[in-house]
């Protein structure tokens, strides 16, 4: 006799666990995949002393995420903290721009082909 198939709500339960108990490995992943597709976008993060998992944050911007979006796959509570380290590091004072925005720009500038959201 088959076992009974978990329904949806169970499989994304269970994907959402998978991924709170990974969020590390998938952001500096997200990290590697851009160093291999826009090493000139990673080599400028990179400059500013960022890590890879800091680096890897910063791709899901150019991803498309939003703060909202990135607080609820990673699991954090301080989304907003992480990017006052970011700007801080990479010398960004609060009302020069959004994050986002600015890394928008800077791999606009660097791929300029390429449309991001």
């Amino acid at each position: 006799m088959e076992s009974p198939k978990p329904d949806s709500i169970s499989k994304i339960a269970s994907q959402i666990e998978m991924i709170e108990k990974n969020k590390n490995y998938i952001i500096d992943n997200v990290a590697l995949v851009y160093t291999i597709l826009y090493p000139e976008f990673v080599v400028k993060l990179k400059k500013h002393g960022l890590t890879t998992s800091e680096i890897g944050f910063c791709c899901l911007y150019i991803i498309g995420l939003y703060p909202e979006d990135i607080k609820y796959l990673i699991k954090r509570k301080t989304v907003y903290n992480i990017n006052s380290l970011l700007r801080k590091k990479m010398n960004l004072n609060q009302s020069d721009t959004n994050l986002d925005i600015w890394l928008k720009n800077l791999f606009t500038e660097l791929y300029p082909n390429i449309i991001i959201k």
